[in-house]
């Protein structure tokens, strides 16, 4: 198996969440991914796991920039992880208190997953039968997410010795 670079995963969730990637924004870098609908601009930040830490500054800088340039739109941030199955859980935590704090969504990608449905429904836009809104993909993520953090605060509770009921 070859090994998956951050630009496979841009490439694979731009096409899927039909958002456009790296929008150059002068001295600062370049945006990976940035979606608008209805109203509400998404900007997403890809990284390797263990590079969450970067992911945030990027993320909260380049939403600092746009802000001074934009004021009246709703922005959400928003950082994907990819190989991060082998972070500890108490680095995941971690991550996720330092994105709550910073008003950060975070995404756990299984990048195996994402590469399927990208060849999946990119053979289908190639076939003129790609159907779906924009906004399909993105519930489709968002309830992925959901489901992750419940087996991340299931994993956690058996740590501490609690019983939880599965709910995933």
């Amino acid at each position: 198996m070859s090994k998956i670079r951050e630009t496979d995963v841009q490439e694979w969730l731009a096409f899927l969440l039909k958002g456009r990637r790296e929008q150059v924004l002068l001295d600062l870098g370049r945006l990976d991914i940035i979606l608008k609908e209805d109203g509400i601009e998404y900007v997403i930040e890809v990284k390797k796991g263990t590079k969450f830490l970067h992911a945030i500054g990027q993320i909260v800088g380049y939403t600092t920039f746009l802000e001074k340039d934009k004021k009246n739109i709703q922005r959400v941030r928003i950082i994907a992880l990819f190989d991060w199955k082998g972070m500890s859980s108490d680095r995941l935590r971690q991550c996720f208190d330092t994105c709550e704090k910073m008003n950060v969504h975070c995404w756990l990608l299984d990048e195996e997953f994402l590469k399927f449905m990208y060849l999946l429904e990119r053979s289908h836009a190639e076939a003129g039968t790609d159907i779906r809104p924009q906004s399909y993909f993105m519930e489709q993520y968002m309830a992925e997410r959901i489901k992750e953090q419940n087996r991340l605060e299931f994993h956690n509770s058996l740590k501490r010795g609690e019983i939880l009921e599965p709910i995933f």
